[in-house]
């Protein structure tokens, strides 16, 4: 028996939530609480397999929640929240949330019901994000570096979906000082979040300059582009388009669109890397990759949060190697910096 737990302080939405669940089938039951300290209580009691958690809630906040459920009894969490354009999503993910889903003043209305469930069937298919990133305060600056000029490979295009965040600071810290390829990073996230994503990035990562792109964007050594949500980054030789996306375009921004174009300009000088997320985004783009003669990384289905679109990339054999989280960092040092 599948078990979802709901932590909620507001009667009126907790029992939104617990209708849509209910009603979907994905879960055979739900569970509710209305602060942190019954989430817990419920945990010990109910065994849920997902939550779904509110931040802000009296006598227990949701981080508080968050932190023992990690420690104590790991399961997938999405987070509910209000505080939905700000830097606790990024501290919730960080703590081990899989997602988030924000709260505005009309959330119960339009297609929310559509949104709740398309979480619950995250929910379903994840295990709890585990990855612990350094909190950027704890950085130790480092001398600037120049490395990888001179390398075969002249661009990197980093694809994610759900738990990419952590997955993506982590390489990227990892990699930081260590090579200067530049990097495009195709997050599928609301257009409000990825402004906040690359700011954040900036503050931990010291030898290379992390921006949303912009359209007309050069693309150049030691330099980060996150792809704006809400649209579709075109790689055109040296320069970046940004292009809105369609009401009807299953993903944005399409890492089958910002692959594609790369591999256009770039050929067998490029890297794709397919990370942890649900769906087949990618596929396209990692067989125009490997048709021009570039490489194809894919994070091992082990260490994802959800392995469906590594997933889809090895079922098809379009990959040149798979590596956990934990090694590709290294492992994209190594190949840059081949000679």
């Amino acid at each position: 028996m599948s078990k979802l737990l709901i932590v909620e302080d507001s009667d009126i939405t907790r029992n939104e939530l617990k209708i849509i669940a209910i009603e979907s089938g994905l879960f055979d039951q739900v569970l509710t609480a209305s602060n942190g300290e019954e989430g817990i209580k419920q945990v010990i009691k109910g065994e849920p397999d997902a939550c779904i958690l509110d931040l802000e809630m009296p006598r227990m906040g949701g981080f508080t929640f968050l932190k023992w459920v990690m420690k104590n009894k790991p399961i997938p969490v999405i987070i509910f929240s209000s505080l939905y354009s700000d830097e606790n999503i990024f501290k919730a993910l960080e703590l081990g949330a899989i997602d988030f889903l924000g709260k505005n003043e009309n959330y119960i209305t339009g297609n929310f019901k559509e949104k709740v469930i398309d979480k619950l069937k995250i929910l379903k298919h994840s295990r709890p994000g585990k990855m612990k990133v350094s909190n950027p305060d704890e950085s130790v600056p480092e001398e600037k570096k120049e490395k990888s000029i001179h390398s075969k490979y002249k661009l990197i295009v980093l694809g994610a979906s759900t738990g990419g965040p952590t997955a993506i600071q982590k390489i990227l810290k990892d990699i930081d000082g260590k090579i200067s390829v530049p990097i495009i990073v195709c997050q599928h996230m609301p257009k409000n979040f990825t402004p906040l994503f690359a700011e954040r990035l900036n503050k931990m990562i010291l030898n290379y300059t992390v921006k949303e792109a912009k359209d007309g964007d050069l693309i150049e050594n030691n330099a980060i582009f996150i792809c704006p949500g809400e649209s579709h980054t075109i790689v055109n030789g040296k320069k970046l388009n940004i292009v809105p996306s369609k009401k009807s375009d299953l993903y944005s921004p399409s890492i089958n669109m910002a692959l594609e174009t790369s591999a256009t300009s770039y050929r067998e000088n490029i890297i794709g890397i397919i990370l942890t997320g649900m769906g087949k985004d990618g596929i396209m783009g990692a067989k125009k990759v490997k048709e021009l003669g570039g490489m194809i990384l894919v994070q091992s289905l082990d260490s994802c949060v959800i392995g469906g679109m590594p997933g889809e990339i090895i079922k098809n054999n379009l990959y040149d190697l798979i590596v956990p989280i934990e090694n590709l960092g290294e492992k994209i040092v190594e190949i840059c910096n081949e000679k």
